[in-house]
């Protein structure tokens, strides 16, 4: 009888290990710390109950920005940027594109970080979308996508939103908070993109 083929689970496993070894990381935990591990017979209990360890730290906030964060940089790493902005660039005019722009840059901050992803993904573009609208402003375009990505930076699925969530211990009252930043980050994308399209070229030319 043939073997049936590996799970996806274990295939995925595979990959990371090989990966992990191919870049001089040790995959497995050695022999030594898993003979220690063996001697623990229960957890560790705090002897002062006002210490907290690891454990309190709000897991599933830091984990949904982190991959968040991580699915992001790889759209930008696999040409997925370029993409939008060769959309983006079609789409709009030099007249609309401060708007465009803002509005754009704004709905990707709502879901990951403006200082580690957006910024960097598209401030480089700023001279390749010009180029192809065959005019515009590179400063009003730069302050667009500063102005329109920032102003969305309490939604909950990014980081600073995420942290202000993860800090409220009632399960009620943070679902209310989590609907109540997203509401207002959604909102501040369009205010975003009105902004911008009505004042990022005046400000440019201060």
């Amino acid at each position: 009888m043939a073997n049936a083929p590996p799970s996806a689970r274990d295939l995925l496993k595979r990959i990371a290990h090989d990966a992990m070894l191919q870049r001089g990381l040790q995959p497995d935990f050695p022999s030594a710390a898993l003979a220690e591990a063996e001697q623990f017979s229960h957890a560790a209990v705090a002897a002062d109950t006002t210490i907290r360890d690891l454990r309190a730290l709000p897991w599933a906030a830091v984990l949904m920005v982190s991959g968040m964060s991580t699915l992001v940089a790889l759209v930008e790493k696999t040409g997925g940027m370029d993409l939008f902005s060769g959309l983006l660039a079609r789409l709009s005019t030099p007249g609309t594109v401060n708007g465009a722009m803002a509005f754009v840059t704004g709905v990707i901050s709502t879901w990951s970080s403006t200082s580690g992803v957006v910024l960097p993904a598209f401030l480089p573009t700023v001279p390749g979308v010009l180029a192809r609208l065959g005019g515009g402003d590179p400063l009003a375009l730069s302050l667009s996508i500063n102005v329109g990505s920032s102003l969305v930076d309490v939604s909950p699925l990014s980081t600073i939103g995420a942290l202000c969530v993860a800090a409220v211990d009632d399960p009620q009252t943070a679902r209310t908070l989590f609907r109540q930043l997203m509401l207002w980050g959604l909102s501040m994308t369009m205010v975003g993109a009105l902004l911008c399209q009505l004042f990022a070229n005046g400000l440019a030319a201060l």
